[in-house]
């Protein structure tokens, strides 16, 4: 006859309910075209479900991926700014990160 002895602690978290992290999107699209590359700058900031930030990307956007960005994303998920380079703009603030994971504003 054989024993096996297991920790408290690691069967509580073998048995603890995880479920898979929600993450959210937020874009900051320019509106004018960039004079050198010709193309839309579009920030995307990955958000996890306690508001921190996983991860950015800057892209590059033609006027095709641009228009098919603006009918996918939502309002709350999109803030648009006049201008042509996103390099003098701040990260969101937190209301803007508040509303692109809220469910009622989708």
């Amino acid at each position: 006859m054989a024993y096996t002895f297991s920790s408290k602690a690691t069967e509580h978290n073998r048995n603890r309910y995880q479920p898979a992290a929600k993450l959210s999107y937020f874009h900051q699209l320019c509106t004018f075209r960039d004079p050198k590359t010709k193309k839309f700058i579009n920030r995307t900031i990955v958000l996890d479900e306690s508001y921190n930030i996983i991860d950015m990307r800057v892209n590059y956007l033609t006027d095709v991926q641009s228009r098919a960005l603006l009918s996918r994303v939502s309002d709350t998920e999109l803030k648009m700014y006049a201008t042509n380079n996103l390099d003098n703009i701040s990260l969101p603030n937190c209301d803007d990160l508040i509303k692109s994971q809220s469910e009622l504003l989708r």
